[in-house]
């Protein structure tokens, strides 16, 4: 789940595995930017918005991205399939989420309609 949030709190990140991604709520503007050095967060150098029913991928541990849902979405859902972890993960912010929140997303998808 992705909360709204001004661009300056958008975290631009990369991830240790492979995924694809599937939104199913909301839509997200996605800053994609590359560096093959952990320590060194790129500049984006495309902007794309996504929305609900949209799918990507990103294969590369070198492709980097922030996602900031838009001023008329309040929150994001989507579901992503990772593939192996491909390097040791480096989190910054990866806190455990709340109970409200675990029962606010588990009642989300319980009552989404799948296609």
């Amino acid at each position: 789940r992705l909360f709204n949030t001004n661009k300056e709190h958008a975290m631009m990140h990369s991830h240790s595995w492979p995924f694809a991604c599937k939104v199913l709520h909301g839509e997200y503007e996605m800053g994609i930017g590359f560096s093959q050095d952990r320590n060194i967060v790129p500049k984006s150098i495309y902007t794309s918005f996504i929305r609900a029913g949209d799918t990507y991928e990103m294969l590369s541990t070198d492709i980097w991205h922030y996602t900031k849902p838009t001023s008329s979405t309040e929150y994001s859902y989507s579901v992503m399939l990772i593939g192996p972890r491909c390097r040791e993960r480096k989190a910054e912010n990866n806190l455990p989420i709340s109970d409200q929140d675990k029962h606010d997303i588990i009642r989300w998808f319980g009552a989404y309609q799948y296609e």
